[in-house]
């Protein structure tokens, strides 16, 4: 089975914003966006998202009450977003991995022992399951950082660089 990762909006806009979501649905896992995400967060996205097939989830009644309101509430004076605590909770109760590159949320996630990925690991994976080479992965790369995405540029360039000799290896 692919492993399921469940994304926040961050991760989701570096591919994006320069055209290539369609490369995320060629990997070995399974990306999920939480409907309510999708649809206030990401609308400009919504039809292209929904066409290439992601995965889409939401948390039921009993999750929102159980799980959700008590995380909302320990977190509400530290920066966290609605949408932040919901991606948070989601991972958590479907007890995945959270793919994010927002700080606060990466700290919150540590502190809930919920799994991390972001958009690194998303490069580096490209280039591991073959769907591009090093070289592109990079010019992805480059592409992000002109579109103003956030991200440690020498360590995500060094991390796709080492996934690319790992896997000759």
């Amino acid at each position: 089975m692919r492993d399921m990762l469940i994304s926040d909006t961050c991760v989701i806009l570096d591919f994006c914003v320069i055209n290539q979501l369609a490369l995320l649905r060629r990997l070995d896992l399974r990306i999920v966006i939480p409907e309510d995400l999708l649809v206030d967060e990401l609308s400009d996205w919504e039809k292209s998202i929904r066409s290439l097939g992601f995965a889409l989830d939401s948390l039921s009644g009993n999750e929102m009450q159980k799980f959700f309101l008590p995380l909302m509430s320990q977190y509400q004076n530290s920066g966290l977003s609605y949408y932040d605590v919901l991606v948070l909770t989601l991972a958590k109760v479907r007890r995945t991995t959270l793919l994010t590159g927002d700080l606060r949320l990466r700290k919150a996630a540590v502190e809930q022992q919920v799994s991390l990925k972001g958009t690194i690991f998303l490069l580096e994976q490209l280039v591991i399951q073959k769907v591009l080479s090093v070289e592109a992965s990079l010019a992805l790369l480059e592409k992000m950082q002109k579109a103003g995405s956030r991200l440690p540029w020498s360590l995500a360039r060094e991390m796709v660089l080492k996934a690319a000799k790992n896997n000759k290896a």
